[in-house]
């Protein structure tokens, strides 16, 4: 009987344990929709147009009169601005390992923000040359996001954070120990 209790009580604990990540995901999500729905709100009042343009464009890079994708439409997920800016003139690349999904998002995040940190700290330029340091399936995500969808850097780490969360690394929880 002390068995039974104490497996439901660890049964409880890894609940409980598995709820906090869940509800920390689900804050980000929301996070990222009210963010999202605020800057387009101010990036209309800024422009003084309504999103038909934006719905344009979208169906314009979508298909062609064959059905499929033109192959240089808008390629990138960044609203306008952030591909026209200028790399730094001593920029060389990133000397770090391409990011393809399998390994911890928030060590790839720091690893790339501190390389790019030694260049620059243009929210612009970060976002333009995060692409580089992805591979793989990371860079099959970043290359399908949807046209307009990053304003920021910040929007960017977050979606990319969501995206990749399943890769960061698990502490072991009691109900797994008991379960070997």
């Amino acid at each position: 009987m002390r068995d039974e209790s104490s497996v439901e009580e660890l049964k409880l604990r890894n609940e409980e344990e598995l709820n906090a990540p869940r509800e920390e995901n689900q804050r980000l999500r929301i996070q990222i929709e009210q963010n999202s729905r605020q800057r387009e709100e101010s990036h209309s009042n800024e422009e003084g147009e309504d999103d038909t343009g934006r719905d344009e464009a979208r169906v314009q890079t979508t298909t062609n009169q064959t059905g499929t994708r033109p192959r240089a439409a808008r390629r990138h997920p960044f609203v306008d601005g952030i591909m026209e800016v200028e790399l730094p003139a001593r920029w060389k690349g990133l000397t770090m390992s391409q990011y393809d999904g399998t390994t911890d998002p928030e060590e790839h995040m720091d690893i790339f923000t501190t390389q790019a940190g030694l260049y620059t700290s243009d929210d612009a330029i970060l976002c333009h040359i995060f692409g580089t340091s992805l591979k793989g399936p990371a860079l099959n995500w970043f290359t399908r996001l949807p046209p307009n969808s990053i304003d920021y850097f910040d929007t960017l780490a977050t979606r990319f954070g969501i995206q990749f969360a399943t890769s960061k690394p698990h502490h072991l929880i009691s109900l797994t120990l008991v379960n070997i």
